[in-house]
Formats: structure tokens, sequence, C-alpha cells
């Protein structure tokens, strides 16, 4: 049963790859994106298995990611009412990419710190989970990033005519 349950956990979310790819959307609302996050992470928390002792490590990384995926919508919509701008300062814009870096290299730093008492609380068969898990949040998130831009190539083409 072990050796099953990466292969169950894919198959979930692989049926949650729609609401993952949604969530990019922007005519998605704040809450929308909200509930597909605690979606996501409560997947990934049951799929853990989580012993009593472990749990005691969970709410921090929770709480990390949670933040992570709330500052990437802010950072998302940012991005996407300067692309609707025909008149951009190119260098302001730059500026702006370069601040946005160093920001997501400091939100990522706090999910890591949150995250590495739990990784290191886990069992090899729930790191193999775990590592499931991130491969296709991967794929998810380079998806949505590609649809994200088709849409805005689609915009900007309407927008000639």
């Amino acid at each position: 049963m072990r050796k099953r349950v990466p292969v169950i956990v894919a198959a979930v979310l692989i049926g949650c790859a729609s609401l993952a790819h949604a969530q990019d959307r922007p005519d998605r609302s704040s809450q929308d994106v909200q509930r597909s996050t605690d979606l996501r992470v409560g997947i990934m928390k049951r799929a853990l298995q989580l012993t009593p002792e472990q749990e005691k490590h969970w709410a921090p990384f929770e709480e990390a990611l949670k933040a992570w995926s709330e500052a990437r919508q802010k950072r998302l919509a940012v991005l996407r009412e300067h692309l609707r701008k025909r008149d951009v300062d190119l260098f302001q814009l730059l500026r702006e990419r370069a601040d946005n870096l160093a920001q997501r290299g400091a939100e990522l730093k706090k999910v890591v710190d949150a995250g590495q008492p739990l990784w290191q609380s886990l069992g090899s068969d729930q790191k193999e989970r775990m590592h499931v898990l991130g491969r296709h949040v991967v794929r998810i998130l380079k998806s949505a990033a590609a649809n994200l831009r088709d849409e805005e190539d689609d915009d900007d083409d309407d927008d000639d005519n």
C-alpha cells in the first residue's frame, strides 16, 4: 500500500490541475485563488500523512506557503497592469522586475526556513511523496505561466484590430 501512495497522490493532483491552471487567470477573484491554494496545501498535508510530532512543524510551513502564494498573486496583478499599458518605461519595468526578484528570493527563503524542520522530520516515503508533489506543482506553474503569456498575447492581438 505504501508504494501505491505516490501514485494515488499524483492522480489526485492531476485531477486538481485545472484548479491550479485557473488560479492564474486574471478574472479569478482573490477568494477563488485562496480557496485553490488552501486546497492544494490541504492535499499536500493529507498526502504526507504527518505524525503528531511532524504536525508541530506543519503550521509554520503552511503559513509560509500561503503567504508566498498571496504575494505571487499580487505581483502577477501588478505585472498584468503594466502589460496593459502601451507606453511602458522599459527601465522602470526592469527596475520593478529586479525588486520583485529580490522580494521573491526573500519569500522563498521564508518557505525554506519554515519547511526545513518539517523536511528533516519526514521519513523516506514521505519525502518521496513530497518530491512527487513538487515535480507536479512545478509543471503546473510552468504551464500556467505559458497560458498567461498566451492570453496576454491574444489580448494584444485583439487591441491591434
